[in-house]
């Protein structure tokens, strides 16, 4: 079920950290103005993302799917939702539309 809500999410997030990695050392080296060269370094990763916004509509349908018939996974969301953290929003609001 995670895999069909998230994706292939830990790998977007391993190439984020990467790429956060090269911006900030490169805005340290000269004010970022050649941040240009910290995408195309990472050119071929990027293409993950497409992985991710193509499973949209498998992921919301998925999600709606869990909340109307997992009672114990719409109670833990709810939960969830209601830390600080989560700023009162759903779990909806932070996949792709």
């Amino acid at each position: 079920v995670l895999s069909q809500i998230f994706s292939n999410i830990a790998t977007i997030l391993n190439v984020n950290k990467v790429l956060l990695k090269e911006l900030t050392e490169n805005a340290e080296k000269d004010d970022g103005n050649s941040i240009g060269s910290c995408f195309k370094q990472l050119v071929d990763y990027l293409k993950i993302y497409s992985g991710y916004s193509n499973n949209q509509a498998t992921s919301a349908l998925t999600l709606k799917q869990q909340i109307r018939d997992n009672e114990k996974f719409r109670v833990w969301l709810q939960e969830q939702q209601m830390l600080p953290e989560c700023q009162r929003n759903e779990l909806s609001s932070y996949l792709i539309k």
